[in-house]
């Protein structure tokens, strides 16, 4: 197949996913395909306003209400809002320009070798079972036997005579388990970036937070249970291992919790300056064997986060547990870890989580052969952050809380510091087919394929570690993420980097295109630039200075008694998950929206008839959060986000005839660092 005909057939397959006509948010993911649609793409969005629309809501006591009271599950709704559509819409595109890939008998950039392991990977995955995986087999695939022997079997595990023959201690086997995916099991190991210099790359070893890792006993004999222990002990025995284990893990909690206040107190070592700490642990024997080689203890750099007391609290404690409890909590760990980040087994799940596992080669894939406007978005999200940037620097000039010149200049320097990207790929692109060539793949063994592919990105992360001259960060290295369950499809901030990171895949319709009127770029993709940019100006984020160093100046800031007062605010009228992330959609509204008056006066724009500029900000904003609800992690639930938001906005209150509300504004509301 020539270059032509292959982007006819990327065309005529593409074309065939267009079917949808309805007036929905999912119809808009096929209006850049059709130039008919695209040609009057502000008002197919406006369209979409209306028809989600729930206009016998009340707009001041239930606006998310309001935007999205007649929102319906529609095409690529098995999940629960548009982000989930978009996703689904993402894995559908690519499977077909990588399945073409495949097919194709030459590629431009030779990267075949490299396409046919994606595309092994996936068919593994999708021809591994009807929907739900046999979780049980991935047990086949640890590396047990390696370590201790032939002789090793999970039922003699079950036997305390016969598990003391096999002479397994725990610090062993956390690193057997740790380049698959298991971490925060008695410590937290990662690669991260020093404090005092944001481009050397350091293992971060860190205390867990004190909390339960098991909500009761019968979700430990469940986890037993659905990798069919059952099989080598009796029920009474998976009964009473459960009790232990849940006991065992409360006691954890308490050691945990004794150090929850030194968290802050970070520590720069080498691996000899700890070894010669006398902690008790031979961390020698733990890094070597995480990373499959020996490693000079003088090369390895580390930052600890806590006492160093605690690794010989820790294991004087474990030196007093049962060693057969202790192996079977790591193990039941790991299963549920595996549990937490297998995919399900439809075609479409399988693209995406090939795609987690290699985000690299699917990256590169999309950024040259689906995604068309690299350089007219750059120009507009480089503008929309430019005046951003200017705006927060407005704030602080205010002084709204009576910093000194120094604080001042640290926070100028800092917002002026920070840069956008398009995509997580490198300034140059590494030979793909060598980048990959570590791995090799079964065509039928997903369960062999996964574990091989977890330990690949965990070399991958660690790289400086066996390398020591990979121990500084260059700004055309790949950056692996630690997302090894789902891939980031939305917009992040990366403290050490100062860099707001979007990904290609969110700057499409119905969230962004180019060609759209400034008021559907500021109240969607403006504002999540806003959120993001706030997060380097949270309580967490003031630490980083303009270098993505740790600043004790910026941490003085985030302590003041003002700016915590101010935090606190937030949570006036309702409890949140998160004080941070709603800081940030609070700070971000009002950046946002002071940007886009001050450049686009209210009114100026011509739209609608039935709605005005200022209604149509906030109806976009709002039904970016459209959907059915689901469960919350780090973020408030999306209608409580909708309306904490908003509340602190006053022009909001004005807009939409809120009086009552505009009134108490003082007493209920909160400005973040807008005066």
């Amino acid at each position: 197949m020539n270059w032509l005909a292959l982007w006819s057939a990327v065309a005529f397959l593409f074309g065939s996913l267009i079917t949808l006509t309805q007036s929905d948010r999912v119809a808009l993911l096929e209006c850049e395909a059709k130039s008919s649609c695209l040609a009057h793409v502000d008002e197919a969005v406006l369209e979409v306003i209306r028809e989600h629309m729930y206009n016998t809501s009340d707009a001041c006591d239930n606006f998310w209400d309001y935007a999205c009271g007649s929102w319906t599950e529609g095409p690529y709704y098995d999940h629960v809002d548009t982000l989930g559509a978009m996703t689904n819409h993402y894995a559908d595109k690519l499977k077909v320009i990588v399945e073409i890939l495949k097919t194709a008998a030459e590629d431009p950039e030779d990267n075949t070798l490299m396409v046919n392991k994606i595309w092994r990977y996936y068919e593994s995955c999708s021809a591994s079972g009807n929907y739900y995986l046999e979780v049980a087999e991935y047990l086949k695939e640890l590396p047990m036997h390696q370590v201790w022997g032939e002789q090793f079997q999970w039922h003699s595990m079950f036997n305390k005579t016969s598990f003391a023959e096999h002479n397994i201690d725990w610090l062993t086997l956390m690193a057997t388990l740790r380049p698959y995916g298991l971490n925060g099991i008695f410590f937290k190991e990662s690669m991260g970036f020093a404090s005092n210099d944001s481009w050397k790359n350091v293992l971060e070893i860190k205390i867990p937070t004190a909390r339960k890792r098991f909500r009761s006993k019968y979700k430990i004999l469940e986890i037993l249970e659905e990798y069919h222990f059952e099989a080598y002990a009796s029920s009474e025995e998976l009964w009473l291992l459960a009790e232990d284990l849940y006991a065992f893990d409360k006691d954890m909690v308490e050691l945990y919790r004794g150090y929850e206040e030194t968290g802050k107190n970070v520590k720069s070592l080498t691996m000899e300056e700890l070894l010669n700490a006398d902690t008790l642990l031979p961390w020698q024997k733990y890094f070597d064997l995480l990373i499959g080689k020996h490693l000079d203890p003088r090369l390895v750099s580390l930052e600890i986060a806590g006492k160093l007391d605690y690794f010989t609290n820790l294991h004087e404690q474990l030196q007093q547990k049962d060693g057969q409890i202790v192996f079977w909590y790591i193990i039941v760990n790991f299963c549920q870890h595996l549990l937490d980040i297998k995919p399900l087994i439809t075609d479409r799940n399988c693209l995406l989580h090939t795609n987690v596992m290699f985000p690299l080669g699917l990256n590169y894939i999309y950024d040259r052969f689906l995604y068309k406007n690299r350089q007219k978005d750059e120009k507009v999200l480089q503008d929309m952050l430019s005046g951003l940037k200017g705006q927060f620097a407005v704030y602080v000039e205010e002084n709204k809380f009576q910093l000194s010149n120094e604080e001042i200049g640290y926070l100028k320097a800092k917002v002026s510091a920070i840069q956008l990207q398009i995509g997580n790929l490198p300034s140059h692109i590494p030979h793909l087919n060598e980048y990959y060539s570590p791995i090799e793949l079964s065509p039928t063994n997903f369960y062999a394929n996964h574990m091989k592919m977890l330990k690949f990105r965990f070399l991958q992360q660690h790289l400086s570690v066996w390398n020591p001259k990979r121990l500084y960060l260059l700004p055309e290295d790949y950056y692996v993420n630690d997302d090894i369950s789902t891939p980031r499809n939305a917009p992040y901030f990366i403290h050490p980097r100062n860099l707001l990171m979007i990904p290609m895949v969110f700057l499409q319709l119905p969230f962004y295109h180019h060609s759209q009127n400034p008021i559907f770029h500021h109240s969607l993709v403006g504002w999540i630039m806003a959120h993001e940019l706030s997060h380097g100006f949270d309580s967490h984020g003031l630490a980083f200075d303009a270098n993505g160093n740790y600043s004790p100046l910026g941490y003085q800031i985030s302590l003041k008694s003002s700016f915590v007062h101010t935090l606190e605010c937030l949570t006036k009228s309702s409890a949140t998950l998160s004080l941070n992330e709603r800081m940030a959609d609070v700070n971000g509204l009002q950046l946002v929206w002071d940007l886009y008056t001050q450049n686009f006066p209210q009114n100026s724009t011509d739209l609608s008839l039935d709605l005005s500029s200022e209604e149509i900000f906030f109806l976009n904003l709002a039904q970016f959060f459209c959907g059915s609800l689901p469960p919350t992690t780090a973020h408030d639930r999306d209608d409580v986000r909708v309306k904490e938001t908003l509340r602190n906005l006053k022009e909001f209150l004005h807009i939409f005839g809120c009086e009552k509300a505009a009134r108490n504004f003082s007493k209920t509301s909160c400005d973040i660092w807008r005066n």
